[in-house]
């Protein structure tokens, strides 16, 4: 071959680059729909149910201020024990321990106890880290806590 001429690439290269295309193209897709099923999945929340059967009330609270654990009492349905006075919705109660990572004005469902003296506790899950756990005020948490309530009743 003569200096500064341009040869033409084989047929041979061309074949193998367009057979590895479709596969180039497929593992893209792949992956694209693997992200998007991690995005939509990742994390769903779960119900512990030792720590709802545990509780002696289930509140649905607005949370008013996170370091104190202030909240405003939405909903209380008791789970067990002494009948209790209803006269608390719409006030505000304190709850510990207090979260810090609460968002103010948000609402969550949280699994309670109170003691003696009248003071309100999240009522500890069994898990080694992060036992102190509340959830979304969702419709899918509240239809999952109804269905552990009346399945152990």
């Amino acid at each position: 071959m003569a200096a500064g001429s341009v040869s033409a690439e084989s047929p041979m290269k061309k074949s193998v680059r367009y057979q590895l295309l479709p596969a180039i193209v497929l593992a893209i897709i792949w992956l694209t729909v693997l992200a998007v099923l991690s995005l939509w999945t990742a994390n769903p929340v779960t119900v512990n149910r030792t720590q709802i059967l545990n509780s002696q009330f289930i509140l649905t609270a607005r949370i008013i201020d996170p370091q104190k654990g202030t909240v405003e009492l939405l909903e209380l349905k008791q789970t067990r024990g002494e009948p209790f006075d209803q006269s608390l919705i719409n006030k505000q109660i304190n709850l510990q321990p207090a979260r810090i990572n609460w968002k103010k004005n948000s609402t969550r469902i949280f699994p309670v106890y109170r003691d003696k003296a009248g003071d309100w506790f999240i009522t500890p899950a069994p898990l080694p880290k992060f036992n102190y756990i509340d959830y979304p005020a969702t419709n899918s948490i509240r239809s999952e806590i109804a269905q552990i309530l009346t399945h152990h009743s």
